[in-house]
């Protein structure tokens, strides 16, 4: 009886070690889409679906920030879109912007961020070529 109490405990406790470790794992930035604010003004360049696709991209690349994505969006058409495809040897560019709140964490510090500081109209450059995905190049205030 004194055996099966022990197996049993050390069951648990495994288990438990086990949820904890997976859990730290797998602890990532996951973005609650229906509070970050998405707005894609009209373009005559893309449709609504090419700037949807750019933007599912950076919100997926945000889950390695430890920061808030608050809002996201597609201003306008912009003249540097050239320049930028050229810049990276493609034929079409995108840029979007943001606006986000840092954690205060190392992880954030250590990428050159401050810690608990609100980032507007931060950008994301993406490039593709015409068939092609985006893909994300660069981000920053430029």
């Amino acid at each position: 009886m004194k055996d099966k109490k022990k197996w049993l405990f050390g069951g648990i406790l495994f288990l438990l070690i086990l949820a904890i470790a997976i859990v730290l794992f797998f602890n990532r930035n996951l973005i609650d889409k229906e509070n970050v604010k998405i707005t894609i003004s009209e373009s005559k360049i893309y449709q609504k679906e090419e700037i949807e696709s750019a933007i599912d991209i950076v919100m997926k690349k945000f889950e390695d920030f430890p920061a808030t994505l608050e809002e996201i969006w597609y201003q306008d058409d912009e003249k540097l879109f050239m320049e930028w495809a050229e810049n990276y040897d493609a034929e079409e560019a995108i840029v979007l912007y943001s606006n986000f709140t840092t954690y205060d964490t190392d992880d954030m510090y250590s990428q050159g961020f401050g810690r608990n500081l609100k980032y507007e109209k931060y950008q994301w450059f993406l490039v593709r070529n015409e068939g092609e995905s985006w893909e994300l190049k660069t981000w920053g205030w430029g």
